[in-house]
């Protein structure tokens, strides 16, 4: 029985040894006869197309439309200028020359308004004028420049001497000067009496800019500027008298230091004295003087016209007093023999037509 079940056993070991052989050769049968692995050549290889990135419906129709139109400039809107209302201080004929010309160059935007030297109908004007719309100003003499002063409207003075004394240059004012520019003066004055070489000046205080541009067109003519501060008058008279070194003076419109008497005695001292005496206006001049130097209504007229239009365009400009052009220039020529002066030919065109009064 024992030896059955031993020999049993051997039979299936053997049996499964057998399988397996089997199996094996199979294996490496079908090995044998399998096709060799495929090699690539990545060379050859078309690349797949690249993919899109995936965008939402929004993104896509931002991208597809146009560009945005730059804004086009606004229309300026045409505003009509402003009308000018023109102060006159007094009835006087250069006052109301220049007011003419003005109101002649700008039409009917431009209303003169005589002040005839009332302060109080000057005050009433000022006060309707501050009741209505907003215009410009041009203020000539004083007592007009002073009385628009508190209006709050773009302004332009003319015709005023002691500005400074009554700070009449504010923000948005501009003032117009009343002397022709010191260079032309001086140059004119040396051409006609190439020996002079100092000259004074007399004035009341405050003048420190205006002599300091007297000076400076003095210095370009060759010429010593001697200013004289005085308080009155007298004072005025006694300083040029005892300035014995100058061969000229310069009568300045000061109207603080002048009167008429002052003038006519400095015009009977200057001619006795051998001293040449220059004055501001022509009947001045007739009266005894050998030159006198003044505006032109025309001169002063532009420069008040550059000014408003200038004050129409700009705001905060700085507050000056703008300076002349030229000058209106007249030689005595009956002061100047009795000095011994003698008129070049180039200077005839500027003698008095009509003969002068000797002093």
């Amino acid at each position: 029985m024992i030896t059955l079940r031993l020999s049993a056993i051997r039979t299936l070991l053997l049996g499964g040894i057998l399988l397996l052989a089997g199996c094996a050769q199979l294996a490496a049968l079908e090995g044998k006869n399998a096709a060799p692995p495929e090699v690539i050549d990545r060379s050859k290889v078309t690349p797949p197309p690249a993919s899109r990135p995936v965008t939402s419906g929004r993104t896509a129709t931002r991208a597809t439309r146009p560009a945005p139109q730059k804004p086009q400039p606004a229309t300026p809107v045409h505003r009509p200028p402003p009308a000018v209302a023109i102060l006159v201080s007094a009835d006087i004929d250069a006052m109301n020359e220049v007011a003419t010309r003005v109101q002649k160059r700008l039409g009917s935007r431009a209303s003169i308004h005589p002040l005839k030297g009332n302060a109080l109908l000057a005050a009433e004007l000022v006060d309707r004028l501050r009741e209505g719309p907003p215009i410009q100003v041009v203020a000539l003499g004083l007592l007009a420049a002073q009385a628009s002063k508190s209006l709050p409207y773009p302004q332009v003075f003319a015709q005023v001497f002691n500005f400074a004394e009554y700070g009449l240059l504010r923000e948005g004012r501009q003032g117009v000067s009343m002397l022709p520019p010191a260079d032309q003066v001086f140059r004119f004055w040396r051409e006609l009496s190439p020996g002079l070489r100092q000259v004074a000046v007399a004035t009341g205080p405050n003048q420190q800019q205006l002599v300091k541009g007297l000076e400076q067109g003095a210095k370009k003519a060759g010429v010593s500027l001697q200013h004289i501060e005085v308080h009155s008058d007298k004072e005025l008279i006694y300083a040029l008298k005892q300035a014995e070194v100058v061969q000229g003076i310069w009568l300045l419109p000061d109207n603080r230091v002048l009167s008429r008497r002052v003038i006519r005695e400095l015009m009977v001292f200057a001619v006795k004295n051998g001293k040449q005496l220059a004055v501001f206006s022509e009947p001045l001049l007739e009266g005894g003087a050998l030159l006198s130097f003044s505006a032109t209504s025309e001169d002063i007229t532009e420069r008040i016209l550059d000014r408003l239009e200038l004050l129409r365009h700009e705001t905060g400009l700085p507050s000056e007093l703008i300076p002349l052009k030229g000058a209106e220039i007249r030689i005595n020529p009956v002061v100047a023999s009795r000095l011994g002066v003698r008129i070049p030919a180039s200077l005839k065109s500027h003698t008095l037509v009509q003969p002068a009064h000797e002093p």
